[in-house]
Parts: C-alpha cells; sequence; structure tokens
C-alpha cells in the first residue's frame, strides 16, 4: 500500500466517510511576504512535496528508513492536512509505515494493541516534538527513541507468542483442548476455547467437543457456532 497523498484521503473517507466526506484543507499564506501570492495553498501540496523528499531520501540511503518514517509522522501530525480525522489517520499512516519499514513483527501481532497500552508517552513525546516544530527547530530525538523502544516491545511480544506457538505444537492438541475444558466455567463457548488455542484449527476443536460429548463429558446447550455446551459433573 501507499502513501501519497490521495492514498491517505482515501483512507480517511473509507473509515469516516459515512460521517461526512473528508477534504484537504488549505494552508493560511504567508501574509508577511511581499512577493508570495496570497492565495490559500491546499495542505495536499504541502504532503506530495514532503513524499518526494522522503523517496528522494530513501532511494539515495541518506537516512536511515525508520527515522526518516517519524519524522514524515510528525509532519503530518503538525500540518493536519485533512478538513477531519487527521490524527486518526495519522495513526494508520505510522502503522502502514511501520511495514513499510519491515518491522515484520507487526504482521503477527496487533500494532494497536501496543500502542493503547504505551498511549500516554506516546501523545507525550509526540507533543513535545512538534514544539518549535513551525519554525524549523523541533527536537525530535525524543520521538525517535520511543518509535525505537515501540518497536522492541513489539518484536518482544512476537517472540513470546512464537514460543508459545512452538509449545503448543509439540503437545497433542486435542488432549490440550480437553484439559482447556475443564479449566472453563460449566457452561462454556467454542469463541473460548478459540482465544485459549487461537493456533488450532477448527476441525480439531469440533472433534475434541465431538469426543467428549460421546463420552458423556459434555452436552450442547443448543445449535450453531454460537451455541454453547455445558460440562456434566461426574465423579
Amino acid at each position: 500500500m501507499r502513501h501519497q497523498s490521495n492514498d491517505l484521503l482515501d483512507f480517511a473517507n473509507f473509515i469516516y466517510g459515512h460521517y461526512g466526506e473528508v477534504k484537504f484543507a488549505y494552508a493560511e499564506a504567508d501574509r508577511r511576504a511581499v512577493l508570495q501570492s496570497q492565495a490559500k495553498k491546499s495542505k495536499r501540496l504541502i504532503i506530495d512535496e514532503i513524499n518526494e523528499k522522503v523517496e528522494n531520501y530513501l532511494e539515495k540511503r541518506k537516512y536511515e528508513r525508520l527515522i526518516v518514517y517519524s519524522h514524515y509522522y510528525i509532519d503530518f501530525f503538525n500540518i493536519a492536512p485533512f478538513t477531519s480525522h487527521n490524527h486518526a489517520t495519522g495513526l494508520l499512516l505510522l502503522y502502514l509505515l511501520m511495514l513499510k519499514g519491515e518491522i515484520e513483527a507487526f504482521r503477527y501481532i496487533s500494532f494497536f494493541e501496543i500502542l493503547y497500552g504505551e498511549y500516554p508517552a506516546f501523545i507525550k513525546e509526540l507533543q513535545n516534538a512538534s514544539v518549535n516544530w513551525r519554525e524549523g527547530l523541533a527536537q525530535t530525538l525524543g520521538f525517535v527513541r520511543f518509535i525505537f523502544r515501540f518497536i522492541l516491545q513489539g518484536y518482544e511480544k512476537a517472540d513470546a507468542v512464537i514460543n508459545e506457538y512452538k509449545f503448543d505444537a509439540t503437545l497433542n492438541k486435542s488432549d490440550n483442548i480437553e484439559n482447556t475444558i475443564y479449566r472453563l466455567p460449566k457452561i462454556f463457548t467454542k469463541e473460548e476455547i478459540r482465544i485459549q488455542h487461537p493456533y488450532v484449527s477448527e476441525s480439531t476443536i469440533n472433534r475434541t467437543l465431538l469426543k467428549m460429548r460421546e463420552a458423556g463429558c459434555i452436552r450442547p446447550l443448543g445449535k450453531g457456532r454460537s451455541a454453547k455446551w455445558i460440562r456434566i459433573e461426574n465423579d
């Protein structure tokens, strides 16, 4: 996926278009410049100019990719190019930039779940990086450090998920599910089993439920995917 100005506008309208069309805002003309045109400039042009610089930097390998992307996000945040929903669209942009920066961890775990846990620190560093931004004197190092810590946290969580998957793969999946059912409340659903075993196939869960039903350990309380089951207590 791309992150050109029209792509970002499409993201915003795809999600928020039912509230009303999101459009590009206009930047106020600098009236201190005597020879400059007094006409307002679309912020779309500003985003296009920044994108061109980003592509140039990356093509020539002038700066490290993630550092360029971090500064690009800070610029987007401060430019606020749309008439509404700039912050949410900016978070989607940051997610996309992480993927384009080849941060593979966020292909397997939730980027936004980690961001939610770090949100106060994220906002604080973003605001600090925006001080004196208009004067071209933004102090961005703290935000860049936060992004790298954030990425490391993502890889640590991804590593934990991988290790858990490897551990589950060495066990008998059916026995593992059966043990989980005995730990669940007396009345339970298949969704509760899936939460505990996200990598086990639907057919394996169904086979285990059928085996336990035939053994008289459980019985269904309805039909369909959302049906509940009850564990039959016995000696």
